[in-house]
């Protein structure tokens, strides 16, 4: 053990408060932190005997206990029958009690939960119990319930499950997975969320990507497709970037299209890719071996007058020339040379200088 380490340690109840010169105080605050807890955890462990029940439903445990109830579940079901739902139970902890049920094997209490959820009529806390509450129920085998207590959630409340969903999925602490776990579950049920635009770039960006799942980001952006609406520039461009680092030069160049063929219909300015998307294409293609590629992509740009940096379209003539394709590096030269070109003879700005002129020619007769 390093010896600042057995000078912080507290012997006997001393506290010991001064900074050492070796950590400093910001270090040794943080130090301090730790033993704090270190000292605390013999006296939970006292007054918390771990039974297997408890290990296995740690999370649920903490919740309860934020929630003012008991930590044992037999406890919980027994204050949960005293009384009724509206003054008991936060909807915040309800889904882990419906979980920790079915892990237990006694649907019956979970059908007591489901059918009190459905009499009371109480609106559930946010869009994140919405789902989750919904989900335990499902899991749990009681689709019939959730269905009924969905519904009722809309009619009364207005809350829809698309929206809750999307919710769920877009926040930034949400496990990837277990928001991919919820979406199915809740594909058992009726509602918009079966045909949400929103839902899929949720799970799109939030789910998918940051677990390179290339498949089902692909199968997601080919659902939304056929869906009310557009994917925004995000979207297509989080899209571009795994699948040319996938090499799916088919795919790419089709999510390609669609952002040209909204950004041509769209009558509001649609936001940019940025260069970084179209250097991956590049880098896509000259892993492959298609140069050609590299020039349809910049005539591309040019036919849709999209702007590029020209020290990026620059920096790509000259890789492709070193990689020994002349004739395309020089394509791809005059292309720069076309767009360039089509910059100095677009009408509507020879309409403003020739007005600008007027106005300041005005201007000097007076």
């Amino acid at each position: 053990m390093p010896e600042w380490s057995k000078a912080a340690q507290v012997k006997d109840g001393a506290d010991y408060h001064r900074p050492l010169p070796e950590l400093g105080g910001r270090a040794w605050s943080t130090r301090r932190q730790w033993i704090c807890r270190a000292k605390a955890r013999p006296t939970y462990k006292g007054k918390h005997p771990k039974t297997p029940q408890l290990l296995l439903l740690r999370p649920l445990v903490r919740a309860l206990q934020r929630g003012g109830l008991h930590n044992e579940l037999e406890a919980v079901w027994k204050t949960y029958k005293i009384g009724s739902l509206v003054y008991k139970h936060p909807s915040h902890i309800l889904h882990r009690l419906v979980s920790a049920l079915t892990f237990l094997a006694r649907k019956d209490e979970v059908g007591v939960i489901a059918s009190e959820l459905i009499q009371v009529d109480q609106p559930i806390f946010d869009n994140n119990s919405v789902v989750l509450t919904l989900a335990s129920l499902i899991e749990a085998g009681f689709e019939t319930e959730a269905q009924r207590l969905a519904d009722l959630q809309f009619e009364k409340h207005g809350v829809r499950l698309d929206v809750a969903l999307e919710s769920k999925i877009s926040q930034k602490h949400t496990d990837c997975l277990g928001g991919v776990k919820s979406y199915e579950l809740l594909l058992k049920l009726e509602g918009p969320h079966r045909a949400s635009l929103p839902v899929q770039a949720a799970l799109i960006l939030h789910c998918y990507f940051p677990i390179k799942q290339t498949d089902k980001m692909w199968e997601a952006y080919q659902l939304g497709k056929g869906f009310d609406g557009n994917f925004d520039t995000t979207v297509m461009r989080y899209m571009l970037y795994e699948l040319t680092a996938a090499d799916r030069i088919a795919n790419a160049e089709e999510v390609l299209e669609d952002y040209y063929r909204i950004r041509r219909d769209s009558r509001n300015r649609l936001e940019e890719l940025g260069d970084g998307v179209f250097t991956s294409l590049f880098e896509m293609y000259m892993r492959d071996g298609r140069p050609q590629k590299v020039v349809d992509m910049v005539r591309q740009t040019v036919e849709e007058g999209y702007r590029i940096k020209r020290s990026v379209v620059n920096f790509w003539g000259m890789s492709v020339r070193k990689a020994g394709f002349r004739n395309e590096a020089k394509q791809i030269d005059i292309a720069i040379g076309e767009r360039k070109g089509r910059r100095r003879l677009q009408p509507w700005k020879k309409q403003e200088a020739r007005a600008l002129g007027a106005a300041m020619r005005g201007r000097e007769s007076s």
